[in-house]
């Protein structure tokens, strides 16, 4: 708004300076307030506040819909309208169309981990889970509701508790899947198996393989990441010991020096695991300690590291210079490896903080995570969304948890509001996947759920009319 002032004989005010200038006479110099620069300057002044208050007026007039704010609703009639839509909050557009599209039910044995594998031709779904004995493939046909499942031991390994399993990863690329578990052996803790022709290793359903002796006897596997496709790594799994590596032979090694065993306890242990997709070289590894490291694998030694408010569970890469990273202690931060400097060591109020911590760049409030490990976690970098497993305080709380990758907002969704009731009495989500539908360019929502004495996965579908409840 234009501030008024006072008109002064032989001056005029500059609104743009904001002061006042001496008018010159004519003639007597070169001056941009000479008598006839001032008179066009104030001609011009007279006609920009003329051309302004206009504007208001026809701004006043203009009243917006708000139908055209809902985000669904909205922006159907915007797309129909020719409204550019740059502006259209993708994440809540999602979240609110969700619908359940049923659960599936076969005979899996209980399996806290799974990956889908769409199959657009054939119009199905490949679901590989892994077992206390090794994988299995469930294959569900949408069209015609049925489902056929296939069970791939692997050969040596030894049968554990479901307790025992820690992840499971596909190399689709590649087309391995790979499963990690804690055997305490030093020639057990890592299965592979082929997705394109199941149980052709070796003639058998799976390898099992162990890391060997080299970190000592008593290694437990704890997580997995497949590598890129234009790397010469097949898989890369975090261990109570450090990091390791398997290639295309199924070979496995750590990296790295041997580390210092002079201090026992959990050190060493890697959580979470995440290569750079522009950089097959680099990855990132997150410690129960908090720490991630940024690793060059053509060097023995970390590059660099930022420090996380609590165990790190999940990495995930956003572009080239942003990830985000979930832990313990309900820490879902967003962080940018370009600028990595450390907070203060003490807070505004004279407290130490307990941790070193780096800065984040964006923060999302709303996750609940203080102490569960296997809490399953995915995003959509596509429709702008995040899915996390919760944990649940009352019974009230959703199990999973839908945020804006771009606000940090925690979004509503019917997730809880079910036909059949099944998320809300369900303890817990161990594995969250999205999946791409080809045929309808939409993506859809997968997640598997303790659930009474059964684990059983939903499809949660959003804008698909066409898929079928499965069950």
């Amino acid at each position: 708004m234009n501030k008024k002032v006072p008109e002064l004989p032989g001056f005029y005010y500059d609104k743009g300076k904001d002061r006042y200038f001496m008018i010159a006479q004519d003639g007597a110099g070169s001056s941009n307030y000479s008598a006839s620069a001032v008179k066009e300057r104030k001609v011009e002044d007279l006609r920009f506040d003329t051309m302004q208050r206009e504007n208001a007026r026809h701004e006043a007039r203009i009243q917006r819909s708000k139908i055209l704010q809902d985000p669904f609703l909205g922006g159907i009639m915007n797309r129909e309208l020719g409204v550019p839509m740059t502006d259209l909050d993708m994440a809540r557009v999602f979240s609110r169309g969700l619908m359940e599209q049923g659960k599936m039910i076969g005979s899996f044995e209980p399996s806290p981990f799974f990956y889908v594998d769409p199959q657009p031709k054939e119009e199905s779904y490949s679901v590989y889970t892994s077992n206390c004995r090794g994988f299995a493939c469930n294959r569900i046909n949408t069209a015609v509701e049925t489902s056929d499942e296939g069970r791939y031991p692997c050969m040596g390994r030894p049968m554990i508790p479901e307790s025992n399993l820690t992840s499971m990863s596909a190399n689709h690329f590649r087309g391995v899947i790979a499963s990690t578990y804690m055997s305490n052996l030093s020639r057990a803790g890592i299965s592979m198996m082929s997705m394109r022709a199941p149980g052709p290793i070796y003639g058998q359903g799976g390898v099992d393989r162990g890391p060997g002796l080299r970190q000592g006897d008593t290694v437990d596997m704890l997580c997995s990441t497949a590598a890129p496709p234009t790397s010469p790594i097949l898989f890369a799994f975090g261990s109570s010991e450090g990091i390791v590596l398997a290639d295309n032979s199924f070979d496995l090694q750590f990296y790295g020096t041997k580390p210092d065993h002079s201090s026992r306890g959990s050190k060493h242990d890697i959580l979470a695991l995440e290569f750079l997709r522009d950089n097959h070289s680099v990855l990132l590894a997150g410690g129960r300690n908090g720490t991630l490291h940024i690793v060059d694998l053509r060097i023995p030694e970390a590059l660099n590291s930022i420090y996380h408010p609590g165990a790190i569970t999940h990495i995930k890469q956003l572009d080239p210079h942003r990830i985000l990273v979930a832990g313990l202690e309900s820490s879902l931060l967003q962080y940018d490896l370009r600028f990595r400097k450390k907070m203060a060591s003490v807070l505004p109020d004279g407290r130490r903080r307990s941790r070193r911590q780096t800065h984040p760049s964006m923060l999302y409030p709303g996750y609940r995570n203080e102490a569960t490990i296997r809490a399953g976690l995915d995003l959509d970098l596509e429709n702008r969304i995040i899915a996390a497993a919760g944990e649940r305080r009352t019974k009230d709380d959703d199990l999973i948890q839908l945020f804006s990758l771009n606000t940090g907002e925690l979004l509503k969704a019917p997730l809880g509001k079910c036909r059949r009731g099944l998320i809300r009495r369900g303890r817990e989500a161990t594995c969250i996947q999205f999946v791409k539908e080809e045929n309808t360019n939409t993506s859809s929502l997968w997640f598997m759920c303790r659930h009474q004495e059964r684990e059983n996965p939903f499809l949660l579908s959003p804008f698909n009319n066409r898929a079928r409840p499965i069950v």
